[in-house]
C-alpha cells in the first residue's frame, strides 16, 4: 500500500502566504538533486500578487537568491535592526526533524522563503520573513504584535481557513524574547492534512512559520513538534541577528 505524501501549492492571501496541499505525488514539486544553499540570482523575480503583502514565491526545483543592493528605491529599508533580506540565508540546513529543501531571496521585495521537509516527508515546514507592503505602493516594517501589517498578515491567513468553513484553534507560544500568535486548522484539504501557523515581528518584518503534516489527532503531540520548530528558529535568528 502507497503511503500518501504532501504536494504543496503557494497561495497569497491578503498579506500573508498560506498553502495547500492535495495527495498524492509530493516530489514533482521538490528538488531531488540541488544543493539548497546554491546562490544564484534568478531571471525573474517573483511578482506578488495584486492583494498580497508579501509576494508569493514560485515553485521552482532550485533554490534562488537575489542580489542584494543597496541602490534600490527603498535605499536601506532592507536593513532592519543589523539584518538584510539575505542574512536569513545564514540559518541552518537543519532544523529540528526537517532539512531545506528550496530558499528563495527577493531583497527587492524584502522576502525569503524557505522550505523544509522531513526525511520521512511526512511533514513540512515553511518558514517566511517578509517586510510588508504599505498602502502607497512602497514597504512598512513592522516591530509589534499591534502594527497593522503584522495584523493582516495573521488575519488573512485565518480568513483562508474560515473561508473554506474550518475551524481554527488558536493559541500563543513565547521562545527566548518573540511572543508567537500561532492556530491550526485540523484536516484540510483533502482531509489528510494539519495545518499550523505561528507569526511573530522581528527585525522589521512578518516572521511567520507553518507546518505542513498528515493528521494526528493528538493535539500536546503537534503542539510540542511545532513549539520544538519555533525554538529550533528562534536560536536561528539569534545567530544572524549576532
Amino acid at each position: 500500500m502507497n503511503r500518501p505524501v504532501l504536494k504543496l501549492t503557494v497561495f497569497a492571501t491578503a498579506s500573508a502566504l498560506a498553502l495547500v496541499g492535495c495527495i498524492p505525488s509530493f516530489e514533482a514539486d521538490s528538488p531531488e538533486s540541488e544543493n539548497p544553499t546554491t546562490t544564484q540570482s534568478p531571471s525573474d523575480s517573483p511578482a506578488p500578487t495584486e492583494a498580497s503583502g508579501a509576494p508569493t514565491p514560485e515553485e521552482t526545483s532550485t533554490a534562488t537568491e537575489g542580489t542584494d543592493t543597496s541602490d534600490n528605491e527603498d535605499g536601506d529599508l532592507d536593513e532592519q535592526d543589523g539584518v538584510r533580506t539575505n542574512s536569513f540565508n545564514a540559518m541552518p540546513a537543519e532544523l529540528g526533524d526537517m532539512r531545506l529543501t528550496n530558499s528563495q531571496s527577493n531583497p527587492a521585495e524584502h522576502t525569503i522563503h524557505r522550505d523544509y521537509m522531513a526525511a520521512d516527508e511526512q511533514s513540512r515546514m515553511i518558514f517566511l520573513a517578509y517586510i510588508p507592503s504599505a498602502e502607497d505602493g512602497g514597504y512598512a516594517p513592522v516591530s509589534s504584535a499591534s502594527d497593522s501589517g503584522f495584523r493582516t498578515a495573521v488575519d488573512s491567513a485565518q480568513h483562508y481557513f474560515e473561508e473554506d468553513g474550518f475551524e481554527i484553534f488558536e493559541r500563543s507560544a513565547a521562545t527566548g524574547g518573540y511572543d508567537w500568535e500561532c492556530f491550526e486548522a485540523l484536516q484540510t484539504q483533502t482531509g489528510n492534512i494539519d495545518h499550523s501557523f505561528c507569526l511573530t515581528t522581528g527585525y522589521g518584518r512578518v516572521l511567520e512559520l507553518q507546518r505542513l503534516a498528515m493528521h494526528n489527532p493528538d493535539e500536546e503531540a503537534r503542539n510540542s513538534h511545532m513549539d520544538a520548530l519555533l525554538e529550533e528558529v528562534t536560536s536561528a535568528l539569534a545567530d544572524i541577528g549576532s
